[in-house]
């Protein structure tokens, strides 16, 4: 940013800002996370507790804590956990979504791998199922996700095309 630099350096008096940035921190709401979450724990056809603990569980899998108004993201794996703190609900919601289709989505591949012929990437399945619930969920994520997909993000050599097309019956 312009601005900030300017500052950074001491021109703030020669080059003032041309435009205010806001300071004010997002907040999120434990109580209105919750319901938003229990609304895509039912969009999603799975209990709450599917799509996201509350605890550390096990030795292995993410959970949620909220503190500060914000949602703290964990996952632990043995004696490491990595944090992610949000405080943009919709950033959260998205995130917690993503790891719950994707959970749902590489289950129901599992299911029906024996539809495919043996040479068939098993991605591309996973992926259509997974971009089909994001979808069902809110529809601005699955677009979100089909071009994380488009931009090979996900899964070297799945093209969106074959996603997109991939019958899920």
């Amino acid at each position: 940013m312009e601005c900030h630099r300017a500052q950074a350096a001491g021109w703030a008096d020669r080059y003032p800002p041309r435009y205010s940035v806001s300071m004010t921190k997002k907040v999120i709401s434990e109580a209105e996370a919750m319901a938003s979450l229990r609304s895509i724990a039912d969009a999603l056809g799975v209990p709450l507790d599917y799509v996201v603990k509350f605890h550390r569980h096990g030795d292995g899998g993410a959970w949620v804590e909220f503190k500060d108004g914000a949602a703290h993201y964990l996952i632990g794996e043995r004696e490491k956990v990595w944090t992610t703190v949000y405080t943009d609900l919709d950033e959260f919601l998205y995130r917690v979504t993503f790891d719950a289709a994707s959970n749902l989505g590489s289950t129901w591949e599992l299911n029906n791998r024996t539809r495919e012929p043996e040479e068939f990437d098993t991605r591309i399945a996973w992926l259509a199922k997974q971009l089909q619930l994001m979808n069902r969920v809110n529809p601005v994520w699955g677009a979100r996700f089909r071009d994380t997909i488009a931009a090979g993000d996900h899964c070297d050599g799945v093209r969106v095309e074959d996603v997109d097309a991939y019958p899920l019956g």
